[in-house]
């Protein structure tokens, strides 16, 4: 009989693994569980829990796959299995990131973490570590998302694989994305796409680039948006691949509509509609609805845009997607202004905005940032130890292959060389010890200097972000009050009312340029080789309305492809002088001409413009913060820009400065040096974190 038993075991077994019948494999284990449970064969029986559990998920019943691992739970924790009681914690929190509960979710894999330390594959500690990312950027936690996918990146790296190292790029990719820092961003999602691409993974191509497009169209740049896109849309339908079809189609319209183009759009959002919810694609749904809410807005259809953002919000809070419902609270406040609607599109926007301040902010920025840091650093510390290894295997192989007479000999020389540095290390002794105690006490004062500085720029941007809000919603109620009460006001009260407004938006910029200056310098940047003609570019695209109004012509020459410096910043600081030399023009037609020169240690770059100029005696003047050589009244702005300028340079160990005569124009010059490498980059990482 119990032969018998084994047979029917054995046949139950084999049939619950085949793939095409979804019910009879869930039936078959059933019938294999109460064999075990009759033969009181605990191992096999949390084995055939977990493969049930499996099989309810692949079949969509997420209650009852919850039910049955966490029966695995319990007969695991009754025997003392742990590497078990792991496995059943992580997968209760697969399930619970399935049905979106993930504050439970992240409970139970960070007790499966937790319990499982030193017992769990890698390889499956990699898993728990992705749906824990995946979980905490749901949440709107980007921080925390960004340090699980360093974990799994560095991880991958450590392994060669190539495929999972792509995958990792295009997640810290979304990240980024959803943080709208889009500039990385692009950066790490043509990243994945090179890897792919070299792979030859034909779906994940077109993901990343439906991605890359996705970046070029948020960044404005709708012609290279609408090239990616159609060159995705072509390769997902040769491969009837219907989720890439989808992204694509949904990003063409979104590029259209951005143009204004709403009848190019109207197909791609009807057939990225409907492919989404054959799919049962809850994210790409809310989405397209989204879209086909902005296109009827554009079309005046007001009740037809908000039905459907409406119906997209729905969706967002059924998936409890914090990133979704922000997007679509921030559409619906668009409509109901356009609608006219004021109260509701300022309550709209307030909940926007509150989900907005609690994803993006310079605390998450500067966690993620270290932890950037952080994960280079042990980047280089690995390759340190390989190369360090390899050194050992090399010498070990020298030490049995050598000639024992020549290693004798060389004992000898070592032995009298020791001798040499032992009195010459007896009689500096006293020296280095007075050179060490000077050395820490320099040390100590150059950080107790750092940290002031740092505490001062934190509190000069604290002050400044926080006085952001009750300043939005100053601005947010003279609206509401002008609007209810215009009509009731005489010519004084709304002069009162236009200084009210024109004060609140001063106070606005300056406040954001005061942000910007406190930012720059309070953590380590990163440095890579930056193509400065890239940056000029970005640069001319920006301005690119207000060139084109006033027939502006920007030359570039000698722009060098390939220069050690922080992008971000390089963009900044081009924009900022670009934009001061349209600014303060003349009556001629704005001339703006962008060079640069290659010296030994360093490049010069030079900003002249045919504008009004400024007196030799001011050039000096300008890179203070806030010093204006004009009323707000004559030129707008709030005095900071050329001083984010001047801190920008020196921190990439430059100079900048101006030469000028009124009415004939300025010249500005700044200087970025060549000895920015990655030894000195990883060194100012080091000593910023010594620092903190």
């Amino acid at each position: 009989m119990k032969y018998l038993n084994h047979i029917v075991y054995y046949l139950l077994l084999i049939a619950s693994y085949s793939p095409v019948y979804a019910s009879a494999n869930i039936d078959s284990l059933l019938q294999v569980i109460e064999v075990h449970q009759a033969q009181a064969n605990n191992l096999k029986l949390i084995e055939s829990y977990f493969q049930l559990g499996d099989a309810y998920l692949e079949n969509e019943q997420s209650q009852e796959a919850l039910e049955t691992y966490h029966l695995a739970l319990e007969k695991s924790e009754e025997i003392g299995l742990k590497e078990q009681i792991a496995y059943a914690h992580s997968n209760m929190g697969k399930v619970y990131q399935k049905l979106k509960q993930f504050e439970t979710a992240l409970n139970e894999l960070q007790e499966a973490l937790t319990i499982g330390k030193g017992l769990l594959p890698e390889i499956k500690e990699m898993g728990i570590y992705a749906k824990l990312s995946d979980s905490y950027l749901a949440m709107g936690n980007t921080d925390e998302a960004y340090d699980y996918q360093l974990r799994i990146l560095r991880y991958w790296e450590e392994k060669d694989n190539l495929a999972n190292i792509a995958n990792s790029y295009y997640q810290i990719a979304s990240i980024y994305f959803t943080q709208r820092n889009f500039e990385e961003a692009l950066h790490y999602y043509e990243k994945s796409l090179e890897l792919e691409q070299q792979l030859n993974v034909e779906e994940r191509i077109v993901k990343s680039l439906a991605a890359i497009a996705s970046v070029y169209g948020r960044l404005g740049q709708y012609d290279k948006s609408l090239q990616k896109n159609f060159e995705a849309l072509r390769l997902a339908e040769e491969k009837d691949y219907k989720n890439g079809i989808a992204y694509a189609s949904h990003n063409i319209s979104a590029d259209y509509l951005s143009m204004k183009k709403t009848d190019e759009a109207a197909p791609y959002i009807k057939k990225a509609l409907k492919l989404r919810r054959e799919l049962g694609d809850k994210f790409g749904e809310n989405t397209s609805l989204q879209a086909q809410g902005y296109m009827n807005m554009l079309l005046g259809n007001h009740d037809q845009a908000i039905k459907s953002i409406k119906q997209a919000l729905a969706i967002a809070q059924d998936i409890n997607d914090k990133p979704l419902i922000r997007d679509s609270h921030m559409m619906l406040s668009q409509v109901y202004s356009r609608a006219e609607e004021w109260e509701k599109s300022f309550e709209s926007y307030r909940v926007f905005a509150a989900y907005k301040d609690s994803m993006v902010n310079e605390a998450s920025n500067q966690k993620m940032t270290q932890l950037q840091i952080k994960y280079e650093i042990q980047k280089k510390e690995k390759e340190k130890e390989i190369a360090l290894l390899k050194k050992d295997k090399q010498i070990a192989a020298l030490y049995r292959y050598g000639v024992i007479g020549g290693l004798m000999f060389l004992l000898f020389i070592v032995s009298l060389l020791l001798l040499f540095v032992f009195y010459r290390y007896k009689n500096q002794a006293a020296v280095n010890s007075i050179l060490t105690e000077k050395s820490m006490k320099i040390q100590l004062k150059n950080a107790q200097l750092a940290r002031s500085n740092r505490d001062l720029e934190q509190f000069a941007y604290i002050a400044s972000h926080d006085l952001k809000e009750p300043l939005r919603n100053i601005g947010g109620f003279i609206t509401l009050l002008n609007r209810k009460c215009g009509h009731y006001q005489d010519e004084e009260a709304k002069d009162y009312m236009q200084f009210i407004t024109n004060s609140v938006d001063h106070m606005h910029h300056l406040l954001t340029d005061l942000l910007a200056y406190s930012r720059i310098g309070i953590v380590a940047r990163s440095y890579e080789q930056v193509n400065m003609e890239t940056v000029v570019q970005t640069v001319k695209t920006s301005f690119k309305s207000y060139i084109e109004e006033q027939n502006a012509r920007i030359s570039i020459c000698n722009m060098p492809n390939k220069i050690f410096a922080n992008r971000t910043q390089m963009v900044q600081l081009i924009q900022n002088l670009v934009g001061n030399a349209l600014k303060f023009r003349s009556n001629k037609t704005p001339q703006v001409n962008i060079e640069c020169i290659e010296l030994p240690d360093r490049y010069v770059f030079s900003v002249k413009d045919n504008g009004i100029g400024m007196q030799q005696e001011y050039t000096d003047k300008i890179f203070v913060i806030f010093q204006r050589l004009h009323n707000r009244t004559e030129y707008d702005g709030t005095g900071i820009g050329l001083s984010i300028c001047k801190k920008i340079v020196e921190q990439h160990e430059g100079e900048i400065w101006v030469e000028s005569q009124s009415g004939k124009g300025s010249t500005f010059y700044f200087s970025i040096s060549k000895q920015l490498s990655e030894k000195d980059t990883v060194s100012q990482i080091n000593k910023t974190l010594v620092a903190a």
